[in-house]
């Protein structure tokens, strides 16, 4: 059941760098407010019904579309509440790629695909975009695409965002 005080953000990054809209991009925010501890957490289909007004096959689709893409962690329990995470590599290759816009393909080769994190996720998103920003570029930025990114980084990293 919601709560009048319940509410969800949606960051820029998931929408331009995991390519996420609509029902998809609605049930990511809700795992990804839910786990930013980096923890799983055991989620009924009956819950996300109430934030989306689907029902629970289409909610199942959603879900699967997730996890096929490797957005999301799913792990069922029979009889109980699929426990549900946010694949951490996932998300630092969406924020990468969010900040990264306009930059050659290089960016995604720099990512380690062995690395693990054991911070929270809004950690682990504030540390990529710290990195990102202090990355020594080669080719030569607008004064527009500087402030541009500036803006991307200063958004992702406003204490406010995400609670």
């Amino acid at each position: 059941m919601l709560k009048i005080e319940n509410y969800i953000q949606i960051p820029a990054w998931m929408i331009t760098g995991l390519g996420l809209q609509g029902n998809e991009l609605i049930c990511y925010a809700l795992i990804f407010g839910l786990c930013q501890d980096g923890e799983e957490k055991a989620i009924r289909l009956s819950w996300f019904a109430d934030w989306i007004h689907i029902d629970g096959r289409a909610i199942q689709y959603v879900l699967s579309r997730l996890k096929e893409k490797g957005l999301i962690n799913a792990t069922y329990v029979k009889g109980k509440a699929t426990r549900y995470s946010v694949n951490p590599m996932a998300l630092r290759k969406g924020v990468e790629k969010a900040f990264q816009t306009g930059r050659d393909e290089e960016a995604a080769k720099r990512i380690d695909p062995n690395a693990t994190f054991d911070t929270t996720l809004k950690d682990m998103v504030k540390n990529t975009i710290k990195e990102l920003g202090r990355k020594k570029e080669v080719e030569t930025i607008s004064p527009a695409e500087l402030k541009r990114r500036q803006e991307i980084r200063d958004t992702l990293m406003s204490p406010h965002w995400p609670n």
